[in-house]
C-alpha cells in the first residue's frame, strides 16, 4: 500500500520494516500457537462516521 501510494522517504521505509517485522512475528505465533495472535483474533471493526 505505501508503494502503491508513492509513500518514500524513511517514515515510509521504517513503516514498512515495522509491518514486515510484524507479519513476521504473526507466522511465528501461528506456526507455535495453532492460532492468530489476541490482537488479531480479538479484533473488532468498529462503526466510523460517514463523512458528508
Amino acid at each position: 500500500a505505501l508503494a502503491r501510494a508513492g509513500s518514500t522517504g524513511r517514515e515510509a521505509a521504517s513503516a514498512a520494516a515495522l509491518f514486515d517485522e510484524q507479519l513476521a512475528a504473526h507466522a511465528t505465533y501461528i506456526v507455535e500457537h495453532g492460532a492468530d495472535m489476541p490482537n488479531v483474533a480479538q479484533w473488532r471493526w468498529t462503526d466510523v462516521p460517514a463523512s458528508r
